[in-house]
């Protein structure tokens, strides 16, 4: 099944394949839970190469997980699960769909002068205020109930330069109180109503890619499972006439 944010397989061994290694259902539980691992990693792998292939961030890619049931021990027919983290964030991208902020308030989306946190995500204006102290953003409206902009209007020009003396890339940081640099206004956050997503992956396409892999896997695991029950069945008739050939040479 697909789902906008995730895939369910189910690898089922049954009919003429269980009555065709009857007796031997443990072996083929076992080629199956795997032939279910490799699809699990493949749907994961491909789905996270396409992300970055779409020039989305690794961060998103790294969301997408893959899953096998059960958890422990084996099973004729173990169920696959892919999905991902940010399941509203992914939706956007392979459906095209629009985010719109409840109650019609406005969507913060922070510029590269907002200050970074743990995890590499920038902060929000409650926590850049918690940070700065109350009333450190300004609202600035730039196109009247569709476009504003959070600004700090207490900020300076910073020229970088190296331990050398080198220049490095200018930024804007907090003025001092003793500061004798000019106020400037940096944009810390744009505000907008929504945001719409354009369709960038195709998940169908992945789909088909892990049920083909699905396919090869099953194959290869019910060969497994023969070869092995073959590879028995050989190793015991061998013993059995060694033991008697002793007999006979006795």
């Amino acid at each position: 099944m697909v789902r906008g944010a995730s895939f369910d397989l189910l690898l089922a061994a049954t009919g003429e394949l269980r009555e065709a290694l009857k007796g031997d259902e443990a072996a083929l539980a076992r080629h199956m839970m795997s032939a279910a691992q490799k699809t699990a990693n493949y749907g994961k792998g491909i789905w996270r190469s396409r992300i970055r292939q779409a020039g989305m961030s690794d961060r998103l890619a790294k969301t997408v997980r893959g899953q096998v049931y059960p958890e422990r021990g084996v099973s004729l027919t173990p169920a696959v699960n892919v999905f991902t983290k940010a399941p509203d964030i992914m939706r956007m991208h392979t459906e095209g769909t629009t985010i719109r902020s409840p109650g019609g308030a406005w969507l913060a989306i922070p510029t590269e002068h907002a200050p970074l946190q743990r995890g590499g995500r920038r902060i929000t204006p409650d926590q850049y205020e918690q940070r700065f102290g109350a009333g450190s953003l300004d609202f600035v409206e730039v196109k009247p109930s569709r476009l504003g902009m959070l600004v700090n209007n207490d900020m300076r020009l910073s020229l970088g330069r190296s331990k050398s003396g080198r220049r490095k890339k200018s930024t804007f940081k907090r003025r001092s109180a003793k500061s004798r640099q000019p106020r400037v206004a940096v944009p810390i956050y744009w505000l907008v109503r929504e945001v719409r997503g354009k369709k960038r992956l195709d998940l169908d396409a992945i789909r088909a890619a892990m049920v083909s892999v699905q396919y090869q896997t099953m194959t290869r695991a019910v060969s497994g499972a023969v070869a092995e029950r073959d590879a028995e069945g050989s190793l015991g008739r061998s013993r059995i006439g060694r033991s008697r050939s002793r007999k006979r040479s006795a």
